[in-house]
């Protein structure tokens, strides 16, 4: 699953608990994005770089010579394949879907 959220983050913690704080980000146009994946009975955060990497770009087929956004990253990665979604017989797989964390102000 990926999440869009506009709360600080830190990219050093992989909780849901821990790694999205409870303040947004200063700013309205600032919005980071995360991957969530079900490790048995408990979600595993890792947020995503403002920039991707080298591999991450090369591991959806993007130049990795280039500098790309998350979302683009994001964008291959539910394109490339929208069959990951989470089946009945298998909950814990990891799902292509977006979620939007939002706040009130």
């Amino acid at each position: 699953m990926y999440i869009v959220t506009n709360r600080t983050v830190d990219e050093s913690k992989h909780s849901e608990n821990e790694a999205f704080g409870s303040k947004p980000i200063e700013g309205p146009n600032e919005l980071r994005l995360a991957e969530a994946s079900r490790r048995g009975n408990r979600w595993h955060i890792k947020i995503l770089p403002d920039q991707i990497t080298s591999a991450m770009a090369k591991s959806v087929d993007l130049n990795p010579d280039n500098t790309y956004p998350a979302s683009a990253y994001v964008a291959r990665k539910l394109i490339e394949n929208p069959a990951t979604a989470p089946s009945r017989r298998n909950p814990d797989e990891t799902c292509c879907c977006l979620f939007m964390a939002t706040t009130t102000i």
